[in-house]
């Protein structure tokens, strides 16, 4: 149903990638900042990179959720 586009891991050309075949199937898109505590201390909770670019998208797709 949809994709995590928005990621610490991922990169500008990979969130471009996988926010235009999110937006091309029709998908949901998502967000997550990939933090599991103690194995990765180097990542903020919450915090994750991101493109204006998509707010829209990303928005409609937690309003869907809901």
């Amino acid at each position: 149903m949809g994709m995590e586009v928005f990621n610490n891991y991922h990169t500008d050309e990979q969130i471009s990638h996988f926010a235009e075949l999110t937006q091309k199937h029709n998908a949901i898109m998502t967000a997550g900042s990939d933090f599991h505590g103690k194995t990765k201390p180097l990542i903020n909770i919450g915090s994750y990179r991101f493109n204006e670019k998509y707010y829209d998208y990303l928005l409609n797709s937690v309003t869907e959720l809901r």
